[in-house]
């Protein structure tokens, strides 16, 4: 019986080793792409990204001190503004970097960090620092070839309440109004605002940390009575109040060593030291836990039973590298494979994956990932961006900072979802679409009070709760005429008196982006068509109830909606028949026509098809030569601002594109916009979607000059930080750079698929992406020739396979 039980244990063990050498030989591509350093970094600007589902990491070694910030989407605080957990610096005894070999290398393959030092006298170190995908918890694991004690310090700089700065340009504020959209130093508000305090619990054994939000200080109730909502107050989905965020740091033998004071980066901070006994191997391990709890004694206990869970549960890091190794095998772009670190087709390979890896920072979280730097942001006086004429320094500036803090603004957070789609990380995209859709009882609520119709209102700049942003909404005792900043006394309601007064587009791109998740990863449509209902049915009574306003008419001119007034995106206001909304609503409503009666009946179909009917065409101007283009509205003409509202109905809304009929509209379209910018076939930066638009029309070498300014590599040390269009690590020009590259690999427009339809013929390719209908592509191209092209399944779309003639 005995050697039964030994020959059943060396078979599993056999069996194992086997599935591990599967693992280990099944993403060996992804090896190639890691990131090693081999000297210590100067400073948090560079830091190396560590990432699970619901964490973010920023790892840098400096002066002999390891140490990472900490955060998740889910950190957010009074504010609404997104906050880290705080900072850990770890160091030995005696210290292992000091005169020692050092290397830090991040192992994309597994998701793990390491830092290896090495010296004649301490001999081999190895710190690995891993974050499990489906928990929200820190592991920091150190091995020696001699004993050592560990060091670990929990730091923070929010000890205090921190005064935000409010730096006046006129009317104007800096860079207050851009920290917080939840709240700012206007002078309507009248008040100053603060990041509240943290609190800290800590014993001889560990260290407990919180943000307990304080309800009688967070935006919300102010939002309310700001936005006139009291009377449906109780309507409102509250997804700020009671909400805490915090952990505890944990090891088998520490003991606390010290409180610690210091200053880093202009920022004073406190720090609670702890120390282990000596030995050649350490296991140590941060738990956080964010949850809206009744009482704080409930969210400690909830932190309790996680940290007891986290003790119990065995092979936690082998269920990491088996999601990792699902993670790579979902999908993968891999270019000049033979070349190599200065080639820049390899670099922008490169680089894609590691924004890819980056993104998972948020995969598991409750909210978004902000496109403003995620949870990746550093210290604000090393982030380099000069455009607003700000220092980013001195108090105030505190690791929380970031441009437009607060605000999840739209046409930049879609830019960070889109790309998912094609690399087959539906889990990933989730968060994005779950915000509205949970959000839809405040857009719903709100909707019905201002205007006494149906649908659901989505502006340009929500903050957390999905209402307008209070510094975006403004205040209305303090509106001085002619400024079109702040807040007239009879402004309408729901309205944002600035620039982007009334775009509601976000709306209409998050239905098509629902509709095309259902479709890429065959998930159910159904969680989500309520909300892409209601997107469609504001429009239609929202306009119908402005023409009434206008004409005093019921009936529609001619039968069509007059969509006025409008935005045609940030940069034209006050716009008739804007030519990204007519695109979206065409799209919206023949893509619910198209789903089968048990999801859409025929009762409903036929409202759609009606509201069909009253979409306006697209507003056309004609060149001096006649040729025909995009007006960015009715009224409008092109050259204003390059937020490029013509260029919607080729993306994101596909209803041009190759192989469909008039594509010279777009492309004249695209000629006019470049003889108003130069630059727009030269350089891509930002938010613009230039290297998306060119890709999609076949422009090879543009859209391949554009890809490369876009995502070649970073001016940070960590290659995918790429630089501050909004603030660094830059995560909308990264997901803008995704986009385009897959777009110039793998269109899937008009249930066709276009392989390689932009692409270089000097550059190699291997790659697989995903397409509607739950289709896989994958893709070999070198010397000209594809060597290898799997469709799975091969039957759901017709392949047009543009390579031959691309190049040319």
């Amino acid at each position: 019986m005995k050697s039964k039980k030994n020959i059943l244990s060396i078979l599993c063990l056999l069996a194992f080793f086997a599935y591990s050498v599967g693992l280990q030989a099944k993403n060996d591509w992804v090896n190639a792409y890691n990131v090693k350093w081999k000297t210590q970094s100067k400073n948090s600007s560079e830091s190396m990204p560590l990432v699970g589902g619901n964490m973010g990491c920023n790892v840098w070694v400096e002066k002999n001190d390891l140490m990472f910030y900490f955060s998740s989407p889910d950190c957010i605080d009074e504010n609404g503004s997104l906050l880290k957990f705080g900072r850990i610096r770890l160091n030995t005894e005696p210290n292992l970097f000091d005169g020692a070999d050092f290397e830090q290398e991040l192992h994309l393959k597994e998701g793990y960090i390491t830092i290896q030092t090495n010296s004649p006298t301490r001999g081999k170190t190895q710190i690995k620092l891993w974050v499990e995908i489906k928990n929200p918890i820190i592991h920091i694991d150190v091995n020696s070839e001699k004993e050592l004690t560990v060091k670990a310090t929990y730091e923070n700089w929010r000890e205090k309440p921190i005064l935000l700065p409010d730096v006046r340009e006129g009317n104007r504020v800096q860079p207050q109004h851009e920290r917080s959209i939840g709240y700012s130093n206007l002078p309507g508000l009248n008040r100053k605002v603060f990041i509240w305090n943290d609190d800290f619990n800590s014993s001889d054994q560990t260290i407990t940390f919180y943000h307990r939000m304080k309800n009688e200080k967070s935006f919300w109730p102010e939002q309310i009575k700001q936005q006139d909502l009291t009377e449906i107050k109780d309507q409102l989905l509250d997804r700020i109040s009671n909400l805490t965020f915090g952990g505890v740091l944990l090891g088998n033998d520490l003991s606390f060593v010290k409180k610690t004071h210091g200053v880093y980066c202009d920022n004073a901070f406190v720090g609670f030291q702890y120390k282990t006994t000596k030995s050649t191997s350490h296991a140590l391990k941060i738990v956080t836990h964010i949850a809206q709890t009744k009482t704080l004694a409930d969210w400690k206990k909830q932190l309790n039973e996680k940290v007891t869970a986290s003790n119990k549960v065995k092979n936690v890091g082998p269920k990491n590298t088996a999601w990792w190794d699902a993670f790579w095998s979902r999908s993968h772009v891999i270019i000049n494979a033979d070349k190599g670190e200065g080639d820049q087709g390899w670099e922008v390979g490169r680089n894609y994956t590691l924004f890819r890896y980056m993104l998972v920072s948020g995969f598991y979280a409750k909210n978004p990932t902000m496109f403003n730097g995620g949870v990746l942001t550093f210290d604000p006086q090393f982030e380099g961006c000069k455009k607003y004429g700000t220092t980013q320094k001195g108090k105030g500036y505190t690791p929380d900072y970031r441009r437009w803090g607060g605000a999840l603004t739209a046409q930049n957070q879609r830019l960070v979802y889109w790309p998912m789609l094609k690399n087959g990380d539906f889990d990933g995209f989730i968060p994005q679409i779950n915000w509205y859709r949970e959000n839809l009882q405040n857009t719903k609520a709100v909707c019905k009070l201002y205007y006494g119709i149906d649908g659901c209102l989505n502006v340009e700049q929500p903050n957390i709760s999905g209402l307008p942003g209070m510094s975006e909404y403004g205040w209305n005792n303090d509106y001085t005429k002619g400024t079109n900043k702040w807040r007239p006394e009879d402004f309408e309601k729901g309205t944002l008196p600035n620039g982007i007064r009334r775009i509601y587009m976000s709306q209409l791109e998050h239905s098509w982006m629902m509709l095309q998740y259902a479709s890429f990863s065959d998930n159910a449509i159904t969680p989500y068509l309520e909300f892409i209902e209601q997107a469609v049915i504001f429009y239609d009574q929202y306009y119908r109830m402005w023409h009434k306003k206008i004409t005093q008419m019921s009936e529609l001119d001619g039968g069509k909606l007059s969509i006025y007034p409008s935005n045609a995106l940030e940069g034209h206001p006050d716009a008739i028949n804007p030519t990204s909304v007519i695109a979206g609503l065409t799209t919206v409503l023949n893509r619910l026509l198209e789903l089968p009666e048990d999801l859409e009946s025929t009762e409903k179909k036929a409202h759609w098809k009606a509201i069909l009917n009253t979409i306006p065409a697209y507003p056309m101007g004609y060149t001096k030569t006649g040729k025909k283009y995009f007006k960015p509205a009715l009224n409008k003409e092109l050259g204003h601002k390059v937020h490029c509202p013509e260029m919607y109905p080729l993306y994101p809304f596909e209803q041009y594109g190759l192989g469909m009929k008039d594509l010279a509209i777009v492309k004249n379209t695209l000629a006019i916009i470049c003889e108003k910018y130069p630059y727009y076939d030269k350089v891509s930066t930002g938010w613009n979607q230039n290297n998306i638009h060119y890709a999609r029309v076949g422009e090879t070498a543009i859209a391949k000059r554009l890809l490369i300014s876009k995502i070649g590599n970073g001016p940070f040390r960590f290659p995918a930080f790429f630089p501050a269009g909004d603030y660094a690590p830059d995560h909308n020009i990264g997901g803008a750079g995704m986009i385009g590259l897959q777009e110039m690999l793998l269109q899937t427009h008009n249930n066709q698929l276009r392989i390689l339809p932009a692409w270089p013929t000097e550059w190699s390719v291997n790659y697989k992406l995903h397409a509607p209908n739950n289709q896989t592509i994958e893709c070999d191209y070198k010397n000209g020739v594809i060597s290898k092209l799997k469709i799975t399944p091969s039957n759901k779309a017709k392949v047009i396979s543009y390579y031959q003639v691309v190049g040319k």
